[in-house]
């Protein structure tokens, strides 16, 4: 096991949370206070977040089952994590996980993967597979197309909607660093057409230096594994998922790429592979599925941490 430094501990009354760093992968690990826990949730944030993003529904998770842990990742190039080298693709990111699961000697039994964490969430699930490792008993990919830019994500255009990573990823590159305050960062944002909520959650991707800020973040890599992402086709290990393994994904209501098409095409999935392959509706959802809906999603997901 690799040796860890313990960065910071925060606790309460509900759950106890202790952040760590690896030579590989920075990570939090998130257990109900007093509990000591059997099993294990790892949860994959999306590009251009960071493990803060889900400690909210973390700790909803080990309050209502203090039998998990749930250990929160931030991807190579994200948050405290490192850059790491080339090649940068799902597959790298993937290895990453395994690494720090290995160095950590945990086996998940349910991973967790939101937007891109989430064809990370299903690439860490076939290099199991692959690898001859236990695979998890559920596999949640929350509002992520499992195609690839030719196909499910043939509709997205630049101006469809200002949020997309599209558009955010070359006004963030085109912020002057290092920055005053996290304060001057939203006017700057606002400013280039960021809404004030958005703003506000990029200062979340800020690290100090010295007196002034940088991005967390490696920009020039995020947008090589964004591009991966698009590049990526995850179908196939949909269509044939490891023996042992179910696979849930979350379509939010609101996202207007869940086209009648790969809503179809999931269905015949689902029918192929005996029911191993399941597609949930989140309403009142857009893409933020654990922001715009939370107690919706955890309702979706309970079953899963109560068989796994």
């Amino acid at each position: 096991m690799m040796s860890m430094a313990i960065l910071g501990r925060r606790t309460n009354r509900l759950a106890s949370t202790l952040v760590r760093r690896v030579t590989n992968l920075a990570h939090v690990v998130v257990k109900a206070e007093g509990a000591t826990p059997t099993k294990t949730v790892v949860i994959l944030h999306g590009i251009l977040g960071n493990k803060g993003n889900w400690a909210t529904f973390s700790r909803r998770i080990v309050t209502a089952f203090p039998q998990y842990q749930v250990i929160g990742v931030d991807h190579r190039a994200h948050g405290e994590s490192p850059s790491k080298s080339a090649p940068h693709h799902l597959h790298a990111c993937a290895n990453d996980v395994i690494g720090l699961l290995d160095s950590l000697k945990v086996t998940p039994d349910v991973v967790v993967g939101h937007s891109f964490g989430g064809k990370v969430a299903l690439t860490y699930l076939d290099a199991c597979r692959r690898q001859l490792r236990p695979v998890p008993h559920h596999t949640w990919v929350l509002d992520a197309l499992p195609g690839c830019a030719q196909t499910d994500y043939a509709t997205r255009t630049r101006d469809a909607t200002f949020n997309s990573t599209d558009v955010v990823l070359p006004k963030l590159m085109e912020v002057p660093l290092p920055i005053v305050s996290k304060k001057e960062l939203v006017a700057l944002l606002e400013a280039k057409g960021f809404d004030t909520g958005q703003a506000q959650w990029m200062t979340t991707n800020l690290k100090p230096m010295g007196d002034k800020f940088v991005w967390k973040m490696d920009l020039p890599v995020v947008d090589v594994l964004f591009r991966a992402f698009l590049a990526t086709d995850c179908w196939p290990i949909l269509e044939h998922p490891p023996v042992g393994a179910e696979i849930h994904v979350v379509m939010a209501e609101y996202n207007k790429f869940w086209t009648p098409e790969v809503i179809h095409r999931f269905d015949g999935v689902a029918k192929t592979t005996g029911g191993r392959v399941h597609l949930h509706l989140l309403a009142k959802a857009d893409h933020w599925v654990h922001v715009d809906n939370p107690q919706g999603l955890f309702a979706l997901m309970k079953r899963s941490f109560k068989t796994a």
